[in-house]
């Protein structure tokens, strides 16, 4: 689950390498730091044969086993016209994030995070958020139900085209059990407990720490309902690196509402300092 999000990140920089002279150095350097990336195969990737994957899984599989690399492939019409309306969907009229994007970003995580080392087969990105009514029925979704309404429409208008539920969020396999409960970080975590909980699923604590990084678009609602809006760093249209520091920060501007989970990690100096250049 880990490497796919990082690789994603690498595969981005790759552009950066040949227009910034020494990127590349910079990018191994941080490498170095982290340690080597996780090429744990989990789920579907673990437990099917290469023929009973859909494209997009093989590639992902191929791409963590170094059998094939990143790199930006030909297009379908079907998967094209989908990317445009979804991302005119996810684009506020100044060209940033909007809720619809928020959202977006939170329910793959909602959907996929159900999944650790050990609970097995269970769970994790196979769109059961929506096919089994994860959204609908579970606390910790609540904050999901607008997107989930939308990823639907999207799923009626899409799906006689040999669209899964699964492909919209991820890209991937459906399943319609639901998946394990009790999976989710809480908004009042401890770092102990974050980092015990992402290592079940294969993340370590840098890949932790990068991944809450996804905090920097947010925009909390029910942590504290009296301020719903309010969110983690002052620009949550723009994916930036700005919520790094002011979590950190004791001069934080007052409207950014800090979670508690956050800043436990931010105060684990091993997991923090590894990840936040």
């Amino acid at each position: 689950m880990r490497r796919p999000t990082l690789l994603d990140v690498v595969v981005a920089m790759a552009g950066a390498v040949a227009a910034f002279p020494g990127m590349d150095q910079t990018l191994a350097d941080v490498e170095k730091r982290q340690g080597p990336l996780s090429t744990s195969l989990v789920g579907d990737l673990a437990e099917l044969a290469d023929k009973d994957l859909s494209t997009t899984v093989k590639a992902i599989k191929n791409i963590l086993t170094g059998r094939e690399m990143g790199q930006d492939a030909s297009e379908t019409a079907r998967s094209k016209y989908i990317a445009d309306e979804m991302h005119a969907a996810m684009v506020g009229s100044a060209g940033r994030c909007n809720g619809v994007a928020r959202q977006a970003v939170r329910m793959g995580f909602h959907d996929a995070g159900t999944w650790s080392r050990s609970t097995g087969k269970k769970g994790g990105a196979d769109g059961s958020i929506l096919l089994a009514r994860e959204c609908d029925e579970r606390q910790e979704n609540r904050g999901l139900l607008e997107i989930c309404a939308q990823m639907r429409v999207w799923f009626d208008k899409y799906k006689e085209f040999g669209i899964s539920m699964a492909d919209l969020i991820h890209g991937g396999h459906r399943h319609n059990e639901p998946s394990p409960k009790g999976l989710l970080p809480s908004p009042s975590a401890s770092a102990d407990s974050l980092i015990s909980m992402f290592e079940d699923k294969s993340i370590t604590p840098a890949g932790l720490v990068a991944l809450i990084g996804a905090h920097t678009m947010s925009r909390q609602r029910d942590v504290q309902p009296e301020r719903a809006g309010d969110p983690q760093d002052s620009t949550p249209g723009v994916w930036d690196t700005l919520y790094y520091r002011e979590t950190t920060s004791s001069d934080t501007p007052k409207r950014v509402l800090k979670l508690q989970s956050d800043v436990n990690l931010a105060n684990d100096a091993h997991a923090w300092n590894v990840a936040v250049v």
